[in-house]
Protein backbone atom coordinates (compact mmCIF):
# COMPACT_ATOMS: atom_id res chain seq x y z
CA UNK A 1 0.00 0.00 0.00
CA UNK A 2 1.94 3.53 -0.84
CA UNK A 3 0.30 7.03 -1.54
CA UNK A 4 -0.42 7.82 -5.53
CA UNK A 5 2.68 10.31 -5.17
CA UNK A 6 5.06 7.37 -4.34
CA UNK A 7 3.86 5.22 -7.05
CA UNK A 8 5.17 7.67 -9.51
CA UNK A 9 8.94 6.34 -7.73
CA UNK A 10 7.87 2.59 -8.45
CA UNK A 11 10.94 2.60 -11.11
CA UNK A 12 13.59 3.60 -8.81
CA UNK A 13 12.93 1.08 -6.76
CA UNK A 14 15.56 -1.26 -5.61
CA UNK A 15 14.52 -5.20 -6.92
CA UNK A 16 11.57 -3.23 -8.85
CA UNK A 17 11.02 -6.87 -11.09
CA UNK A 18 10.86 -8.84 -8.21
CA UNK A 19 8.57 -6.48 -6.34
CA UNK A 20 6.61 -5.99 -9.80
CA UNK A 21 6.14 -9.71 -10.36
CA UNK A 22 5.12 -10.60 -6.52
CA UNK A 23 3.12 -7.59 -5.39
CA UNK A 24 -0.39 -6.37 -5.92
CA UNK A 25 -0.27 -2.59 -5.20
CA UNK A 26 -2.96 -0.65 -3.63
CA UNK A 27 -2.44 2.91 -4.73
CA UNK A 28 -4.03 5.70 -1.75
CA UNK A 29 -5.04 8.86 -2.94
CA UNK A 30 -7.08 12.24 -0.82
CA UNK A 31 -10.10 13.39 -2.92
CA UNK A 32 -9.01 16.41 -5.81
CA UNK A 33 -5.73 14.98 -6.08
CA UNK A 34 -4.22 13.87 -9.87
CA UNK A 35 -5.45 10.02 -10.45
CA UNK A 36 -2.30 7.79 -9.91
CA UNK A 37 0.54 7.45 -12.20
CA UNK A 38 1.18 3.72 -12.28
CA UNK A 39 4.22 2.56 -14.68
CA UNK A 40 2.96 -0.35 -17.14
CA UNK A 41 2.99 -3.54 -15.67
CA UNK A 42 1.91 -3.43 -12.52
CA UNK A 43 -1.22 -5.18 -10.88
CA UNK A 44 -2.59 -2.25 -8.31
CA UNK A 45 -5.87 -1.04 -7.28
CA UNK A 46 -6.76 2.30 -6.48
CA UNK A 47 -8.24 3.74 -2.95
CA UNK A 48 -9.79 7.03 -2.56
CA UNK A 49 -9.70 7.99 0.85
CA UNK A 50 -11.27 10.74 2.60
CA UNK A 51 -8.77 14.50 3.29
CA UNK A 52 -7.65 14.30 6.96
CA UNK A 53 -6.47 17.00 8.09
CA UNK A 54 -3.74 15.56 10.58
CA UNK A 55 -0.06 14.84 9.51
CA UNK A 56 1.85 11.50 10.78
CA UNK A 57 3.93 14.22 12.71
CA UNK A 58 1.41 15.59 14.82
CA UNK A 59 0.35 11.71 15.21
CA UNK A 60 3.18 11.22 17.10
CA UNK A 61 3.31 14.28 19.11
CA UNK A 62 -0.33 13.70 20.43
CA UNK A 63 1.07 10.20 21.39
CA UNK A 64 3.76 11.73 23.39
CA UNK A 65 1.97 14.32 24.98
CA UNK A 66 -0.77 11.51 26.07
CA UNK A 67 -3.31 13.50 24.03
CA UNK A 68 -5.90 11.06 22.24
CA UNK A 69 -5.60 9.70 18.99
CA UNK A 70 -9.19 8.37 18.82
CA UNK A 71 -11.25 8.99 15.34
CA UNK A 72 -8.02 9.65 14.01
CA UNK A 73 -6.63 5.96 13.65
CA UNK A 74 -8.36 2.60 13.47
CA UNK A 75 -8.91 1.29 16.62
CA UNK A 76 -6.43 -1.73 15.93
CA UNK A 77 -3.72 0.88 15.45
CA UNK A 78 -4.38 2.70 18.34
CA UNK A 79 -4.10 -0.32 20.39
CA UNK A 80 -1.23 -1.33 18.76
CA UNK A 81 0.44 2.13 19.45
CA UNK A 82 -0.38 1.59 23.19
CA UNK A 83 0.59 -1.75 23.19
CA UNK A 84 4.00 -1.23 22.00
CA UNK A 85 4.54 2.09 23.68
CA UNK A 86 5.54 3.43 20.33
CA UNK A 87 6.17 7.35 20.18
CA UNK A 88 6.77 8.15 23.65
CA UNK A 89 10.22 9.68 23.43
CA UNK A 90 13.44 8.36 24.68
CA UNK A 91 13.14 10.84 28.05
Amino acid sequence: MLGADAATGLPTWERVDEVRARASLVIVDRPGEPPPVVPDGWDWTHVEVPRLEVSSTDLRDRVADGRPLDYLLPRDVVACVRERHLYRGSA
